[in-house]
C-alpha cells in the first residue's frame, strides 16, 4: 500500500533536509545532561558548506527541541531562523545563510525536551542501583530530537563532543574519549569525545549513569 504522507524532501521522505543545497559537514557538541528538568541543554556546532553557489538557507530537522539563538560563528553574528509546523517526523529548522560565505561554521544554543523521542531518563530505582541513567536510541530518525541536524542516512560527517554531567557519574558516546575526565565546581564532571569516522545522525549515541 503506497504511503499517504507526502515527501518532506527530493532525497529523503523522512527529512525535511536538503543536503544538495547546502550541507553539514561537521559537529561538534557541547550538553550538559540535566536530571532533575531531563533534558539535555547547550549548543551545536554545524561546519556548513554550500553545495549550490546561490544556496540562502541551511534546511534542518529537529523534533521538540527549544531552540534559542543561532549564530555564524566567524563574525557572531545572529542569524536568522524558523521552525516550521511539528509533524510525525518532527519540523523544519531553516536558518538563513550569510551570502558572502561558501564554508562556514554556525552555532545553535537550544536545549532538549523532556518528552523527546530519542533520549530515555531513568530514576535510580529504574536503573536497578544507587543512581539515575541516561541514554539515546536514535535509530531511525530520533537524533533530531536530540540535535538540530541534516538526520538524513546520506549525510556523514565527524563529531566531537564536550559532555557535562553529575558527579560521580560516567558519560560515554559512539566516539573514543578524549583524556581524563575534568572536575568543575558544582559537582559537575567534563567528558570530551572525538568520532573522526563520518557517520550518519543516527549512530550518535550517549550514555550517562
Amino acid at each position: 500500500m503506497a504511503s499517504s504522507m507526502p515527501r518532506l524532501s527530493p532525497g529523503d521522505p523522512s527529512s525535511y533536509s536538503r543536503p544538495d543545497q547546502a550541507v553539514v559537514t561537521r559537529i561538534h557538541l557541547d550538553l550538559t545532561a540535566d536530571f532533575s528538568k531531563q533534558v539535555l541543554t547547550g549548543s551545536v556546532t554545524l561546519g556548513v558548506r554550500k553545495v549550490e553557489e546561490q544556496a540562502r538557507q541551511l534546511k534542518l530537522d529537529c523534533s521538540k527541541l527549544d531552540i534559542v539563538e543561532v549564530k555564524e560563528d566567524g563574525s557572531g553574528k545572529s542569524l536568522d531562523w524558523k521552525v516550521g509546523e511539528a509533524g510525525p517526523c518532527g519540523a523544519e529548522l531553516t536558518v538563513t545563510l550569510p551570502e558572502t560565505k561558501e564554508d562556514m561554521s554556525i552555532t545553535l544554543s537550544y536545549s532538549t525536551s523532556p518528552s523527546s523521542s530519542a533520549l530515555q531518563w531513568l530514576s535510580p530505582a529504574q536503573a536497578g542501583g544507587d543512581h539515575p541513567y541516561l541514554f539515546s536510541q536514535n535509530q531511525a530518525i530520533h537524533c533530531r530530537a536530540m540535535v538540530p541536524c541534516q538526520d538524513t542516512p546520506s549525510v556523514k560527517v565527524p563529531y566531537t563532543a564536550t559532555i557535562t554531567v553529575p558527579s560521580p557519574l560516567t558519560a560515554l558516546m559512539s566516539a573514543l574519549r578524549e583524556g581524563d575526565p575534568l572536575s568543575l565546581p558544582g559537582g559537575l564532571t567534563q567528558y570530551k569525545f572525538s568520532q573522526l569516522v563520518p557517520i550518519q545522525s543516527y549512530l550518535i549515541a550517549i550514555a550517562v549513569g
